[in-house]
């Protein structure tokens, strides 16, 4: 038997609940600020404009970054051969909602084998 610890997670989850907190705070002080630059969006010109929609671009990067989180976390056993089915749903919405899911099939493979 093998003792299995699987954690799936966006790239740039936070490790724990401390850092998970922090990355709240940090992503709402950037969404405040895409929203402030959105307003300005319509009397900007020019050079000014796209540097505008370049910072927009750079403030959605970091804010997908803070609010990336972690997907599965699971152990379990399982024997060679066997194969185990892990899963979440209701992911795809800030608000831990949504109509999407994941599964991920493992399979334990014995060493050496083909």
């Amino acid at each position: 038997m093998l003792t299995v610890q699987f954690r799936l997670q966006e790239v740039g989850a936070a490790m724990n609940a401390s850092e998970e907190y922090g990355r709240s705070v940090q992503a709402a002080d950037l969404e405040k600020q895409r929203v402030d630059l959105q307003t300005l969006l319509p009397n900007a010109q020019g050079a000014m404009l796209q540097k505008q929609k370049a910072r927009i671009e750079q403030l959605d990067r970091q804010i997908r970054l803070a609010r990336a989180r972690k997907l599965i976390d699971s152990h379990f056993e399982m024997a060679a051969g066997e194969t185990v089915v892990v899963g979440t749903s209701k992911i795809g919405s800030k608000t831990g909602g949504g109509d999407k899911g994941l599964v991920v099939l493992l399979t334990a493979v014995a060493a050496g084998a083909k």
